[in-house]
């Protein structure tokens, strides 16, 4: 399991605990019963991903429901990538997402 792999499990089960209590395990972390202890004031807690230049940070959004922040697009060559990291994020949008 890679450490995005890790991650998207993690998100998806934080995410799980706005608002409910979640049981949840996995092969590096096991949660009980858990609750977060302070809830947010919106309804729902928005999660984003940084992503800068390689694929991972547009297509690990497309399986946790968060959003992107492109920090690429701050220097020319983070410009010039952005039509291919857009590509990433559409091709892994297509991609049923990982149990």
């Amino acid at each position: 399991m890679t450490q995005r792999d890790r991650q998207t499990k993690r998100s998806r089960s934080f995410a799980a605990c706005q608002g409910e209590r979640v049981t949840a395990k996995s092969d590096w972390f096991t949660m009980n019963d858990a609750a977060l202890q302070l809830l947010p004031l919106q309804e729902e807690m928005p999660f984003v991903v940084g992503s800068q230049i390689s694929p991972s940070g547009m297509t690990w959004p497309a399986n946790t429901a968060s959003g992107i922040i492109s920090l690429g697009s701050m220097s020319t060559q983070g410009l010039m990538a952005l039509r291919t990291q857009w590509g990433f994020a559409e091709d892994a949008a297509k991609k049923p997402a990982p149990p």
